[in-house]
């Protein structure tokens, strides 16, 4: 009886030694890459960044990507354009059903009219593969109580500050 305790014990340990670890660079990366899209105008590719569960919001993935280049053209029409958006380290990744979550700060730094405006805000990454691939949902601001009237399956316990915005 002893030994088979001794087995389970360490199976167990072996169990948590190669269970896999979420690369918190693999999300900065992912996140970056899909500004990357946004600034260089490619929403196809951008789209595939996006939570599945705004998608189903939108209709459709293209009339996201549609929605999206129009709010672009918009912003560019009105003389805003997107100058550079960084990332910050992500909070702890969370566990929640069969999804990885967490937050990720972000800055975007804006132009208009020779004027920077700089919002910090964050970006909540959810991958549902165990890290090999993240989805964002852009936070613009909102609070999580907001995002989980939509997206109920949000944990709680997402850390999402409030949004500052300044200009420059």
């Amino acid at each position: 009886m002893k030994k088979i305790l001794i087995l389970l014990l360490c199976l167990g340990w072996a169990t948590d030694v190669f269970a896999q670890e979420p690369n918190l660079q693999d999300i900065v990366s992912q996140a970056r890459n899909m500004a990357d899209m946004l600034l260089q105008k490619n929403y196809v590719a951008y789209g595939d960044y996006l939570y599945p569960g705004i998608v189903a919001m939108a209709g459709s993935k293209e009339k996201l990507i549609e929605g999206t280049k129009n709010a672009m053209d918009q912003m560019q029409h009105n003389g805003v354009s997107i100058v550079k958006i960084s990332f910050g380290t992500p909070e702890k990744v969370l566990v929640v059903g069969s999804e990885w979550q967490t937050t990720v700060p972000q800055v975007v730094e804006m132009s208009h009219e020779g004027k920077a405006i700089v919002s910090e805000y964050s970006l909540i990454a959810i991958s549902n593969d165990g890290g090999g691939h993240w989805f964002f949902i852009d936070t613009s601001g909102k609070n999580l109580e907001t995002l989980r009237q939509s997206l109920p399956n949000l944990s709680t316990a997402l850390i999402v500050p409030e949004r500052k915005q300044y200009k420059e």
